[in-house]
């Protein structure tokens, strides 16, 4: 037996969730702390303490690097990557320029 799916919102809804709604926001951090598994495994990683870790995917209003990783850091995280088979892409180092 096929089953019939119909489209049940109504228009005006279905527009303000499925158009627009924006992406959600990677940044930088984001997407590496992802790669390594969590802050905590980054913090390791590199040994830096885990708040540290957690104040790159912070905004600066609360004290953070808004999303951006300390240039000074990258080369531990790099070594750390190759290290550990943590695959990098280059839209995680450089975020927005897919």
């Amino acid at each position: 037996m096929e089953h019939e799916f119909k489209d049940t919102l109504p228009g005006a809804y279905k527009s303000t969730l499925m158009r627009d709604l924006d992406p959600p926001r990677y940044t930088q951090a984001d997407r590496i702390i992802a790669r390594f598994g969590g802050h905590r495994a980054l913090a390791d990683a590199v040994n830096r303490d885990v708040a540290t870790v957690y104040k790159w995917s912070y905004p600066k209003a609360r004290g953070g690097t808004d999303g951006l990783i300390p240039s000074s850091v990258m080369p531990e995280i790099l070594k750390a990557a190759k290290e550990h088979g943590v695959f990098l892409s280059q839209s995680d180092l450089y975020p927005g320029r897919d």
